[in-house]
């Protein structure tokens, strides 16, 4: 599901990725939780989903993305 969210989002399909990280994000997966918010920001904030982007920066920086990786949000 993640590799899906992923090349949706290289192709510029960011509706498509965004419900492919959504999907990955409320499981358990065996990806780094910081690294699956950070994806799913990445496409909230291209799609101009202002509040989901917010809570997932927060959620990223929670889990150990740190200042800089959460610094786009």
């Amino acid at each position: 599901m993640y590799q899906m969210g992923r090349t949706y989002e290289d192709l510029g399909l960011y509706r498509e990725a965004a419900y492919y990280y959504k999907s990955v994000v409320n499981q358990e997966a065996p990806f780094p939780a910081n690294k699956l918010h950070m994806a799913q920001a990445r496409v909230d904030l291209a799609i101009e989903n202002w509040d989901s982007a917010k809570t997932h920066c927060v959620n990223a920086y929670e889990t150990g993305a740190g200042e800089l990786a959460s610094l786009e949000c």
